[in-house]
């Protein structure tokens, strides 16, 4: 049983997931399970092997976010807080650098139950630690890579009405703009030059396509608001 937060929640954790007797019943289970998480896409090849290509690529799109609360929804937030969730599953494992492009995308497809839960964990990472998540790995950011692409990502949920609750709309656009505004990887460069030139920060092509990208996509979301 495991649990970020505490002994009793990682028992509860433990009665609550693990109520079978033999490795036969959880295999079976398990194997259930990722049926109904591979049904998202029906595809038909000519070549028989591709078959098994794309349902491993699919597989693959599954690995992350994870699940990070335990039986009794707590969880050790940004900084080692004890945290809580009440009415909604706190997710961790945002490698935003990777899957802000597409994967976040075919979410809407394949993982519609969780994708309400994914942006509410960003905005809670924020509410922990200030800033959205650039790559969070158990409740803690790496700031691994480039950009800060929760913006994409929150920005995509909230145009296209995944996201309907104004205030959390409203968060949601106060917190692209905060993380935009910090003063750390190249972001002071690039707004004082409108670039980052390469001898100021490293990465400095990559950093100022994506800042940019970034903050096309807030300047998406102001104009939905009339901002």
């Amino acid at each position: 049983g495991l649990s970020t937060a505490s002994i009793d929640g990682a028992i509860a954790s433990l009665q609550q997931e693990s109520p079978k007797n033999t490795f036969a019943e959880y295999q079976d289970s398990a194997e259930q399970l990722w049926r109904e998480g591979l049904s998202g896409i029906s595809a038909r090849f000519h070549e028989p092997a591709y078959d098994t290509i794309f349902a491993t690529a699919l597989y693959h799109t599954m690995m992350a976010p994870n699940l990070y609360e335990d039986a009794n929804g707590r969880y050790k937030g940004v900084g080692g807080s004890i945290q809580q969730a009440d009415d909604f599953d706190r997710y961790t494992v945002f490698s935003l650098w990777d899957t802000f492009r597409a994967a976040h995308s075919l979410f809407l497809f394949t993982q519609p139950n969780r994708i309400e839960d994914f942006y509410r964990s960003m905005l809670a990472f924020y509410d922990e630690s200030g800033s959205l998540p650039v790559w969070a790995l158990s409740g803690h950011e790496t700031h691994t890579m480039t950009g800060y692409h929760a913006v994409p990502v929150l920005a995509e949920g909230i145009l296209k009405g995944y996201i309907k609750d104004e205030k959390r709309i409203r968060k949601a656009y106060e917190a692209m703009k905060k993380s935009a505004m910090q003063d750390i990887r190249g972001t002071d460069f690039y707004r004082e030059y409108e670039y980052i030139p390469h001898d100021k920060d490293g990465w400095s092509v990559t950093k100022t396509l994506e800042y940019a990208y970034d903050d096309w996509c807030i300047a998406q979301v102001a104009a939905m608001l009339g901002e």
